[in-house]
């Protein structure tokens, strides 16, 4: 699923939160929320090495002269360590058999699909960035 398909099931699953629901349906919501992060984190991490790849070719053939593309990839590693890090502790958070502050799990992963965004958005920069330079 894409990132956007995600995001529309998550604005789904906070009007149920606004309504109010049961505890166990919660749970179960969660759960799923952590694994969905997973699968779009996944994503994210191949779509990143394609672009690490590329980015190291264009710069062997001396498209990419400068350092701006080399410091955007940069960023987006550490925006997706940091994302990572974000829903591994919601994961720990979810399996820890202690109760969960209300709504400690969904920031976390909140957290890290922001994170995720601004991922793709450092990807945009670098796409423009090539187009420039094979102007």
């Amino acid at each position: 699923k894409s990132l956007d398909e995600y995001i529309e099931a998550k604005s789904k699953i906070t009007q149920f939160q606004i309504i109010g629901f049961n505890p166990g349906v919660k749970n179960i919501v969660d759960f799923s929320l952590v694994f969905q992060v997973k699968s779009v984190l996944r994503i994210a991490e191949v779509r990143y090495a394609k672009i690490h790849s590329d980015v190291g070719r264009l710069e062997d053939l001396k498209i990419l002269k400068d350092n701006r593309a080399r410091s955007l990839l940069s960023e987006s590693r550490l925006l997706l360590t940091a994302a990572a890090d974000l829903r591994n502790q919601a994961e720990d958070l979810l399996l820890s058999e202690s109760e969960e502050e209300d709504g400690e799990i969904r920031r976390l992963l909140n957290s890290s699909i922001t994170k995720i965004r601004l991922v793709y958005k450092k990807f945009l920069e670098i796409s423009q960035l090539v187009k420039e330079s094979l102007r």
